[in-house]
């Protein structure tokens, strides 16, 4: 009875043990994908904003630009530190 008793109270543990391992492994796989968006998301930021300040630049330099480009080359740079930062953070987050 004692053995009985003790093989169903470890086959209760394994199967708790084994539950928590895959709510884990699926939590993990649901931060990856939510992580791959992000990288995404963040990449395309960083594209935006360098091509902002380049062609902001770019019309400063040629004497051809409006002033709708001067809030362009403020807010450029502080959405590419934003984006950069991103990518380093999800990139860290993938790996690890």
């Amino acid at each position: 009875m004692k053995k009985i008793l003790f093989i169903s109270f470890f086959r209760h543990l394994n199967n708790k043990i084994d539950q928590k391992t895959d709510d884990i492994t699926s939590r993990f796989y649901d931060n990856k994908i939510t992580l791959s968006f992000l990288l995404i998301i963040f990449t395309v930021g960083l594209i935006i904003s360098t091509s902002n300040i380049v062609i902001g630049t770019i019309s400063i330099i040629m004497n051809n630009y409006s002033w709708l480009i001067i809030p362009g080359l403020i807010f450029s740079p502080l959405l590419f530190l934003y984006s950069a930062n991103g990518v380093k953070n999800s990139c860290w987050r993938l790996t690890h």
